[in-house]
């Protein structure tokens, strides 16, 4: 029997799902695939204020994602093309949400330096630095969230005078900074 081995079957323990094998036929895992997809890319289109920009920055980890779950076949090899997937989206539209955010934010600042006769008539340098940072820290995720619902709606977004939720929060906000100087 030299150069002969027995494989032997090992069955999973009473309770404990074989995760080596295959996915059931009847299993529908593709609406998972979809709705992450679609999530990431709304969410994109909604940042970058572009439906091209966001399917080109969707597209090429969605592929991938694809094809990882496309081509697997146990169940380990599911979670991990879904795992890859979700992990990719997020990394990607995170870093954007994050970019875009601070880009509002510094434009914020520079427009609250520069063009703000209230915060000119402060006495120094230190107390405007101050103050404009904290409003634009405060208002840029609101601003930039109805900027992106502005555009996922297909509207055009409305100046904060006559947005008065965003109003109601600008006054609020700028309450809040004028007293931490």
């Amino acid at each position: 029997m030299a150069g002969r081995t027995r494989e032997r079957a090992v069955e999973p323990a009473v309770g404990v799902e074989n995760a080596d094998a295959l996915p059931p036929k009847g299993v529908k895992h593709w609406p998972l695939f979809l709705v992450a997809t679609v999530l990431a890319f709304l969410i994109s289109a909604a940042i970058k204020t572009s439906w091209a920009g966001a399917l080109g920055y969707v597209a090429v980890p969605s592929l991938l994602g694809l094809f990882l779950v496309w081509r697997a076949t146990t169940w380990k090899g599911l979670a991990v093309g879904y795992l890859v997937l979700i992990v990719l989206l997020t990394m990607l539209v995170g870093g954007d949400v994050s970019e875009k955010l601070k880009g509002t934010r510094a434009a914020m600042k520079d427009s609250c330096m520069t063009g703000n006769a209230q915060v000119a008539m402060l006495p120094s340098q230190e107390q405007r630095n101050s103050y404009c940072s904290c409003y634009s820290e405060k208002m840029g995720w609101p601003v930039l969230r109805e900027v992106g619902v502005a555009f996922l709606t297909l509207k055009e977004p409305e100046p904060i005078q006559s947005n008065k939720p965003l109003m109601s929060k600008a006054t609020a906000i700028v309450a809040e900074c004028a007293s931490q100087i």
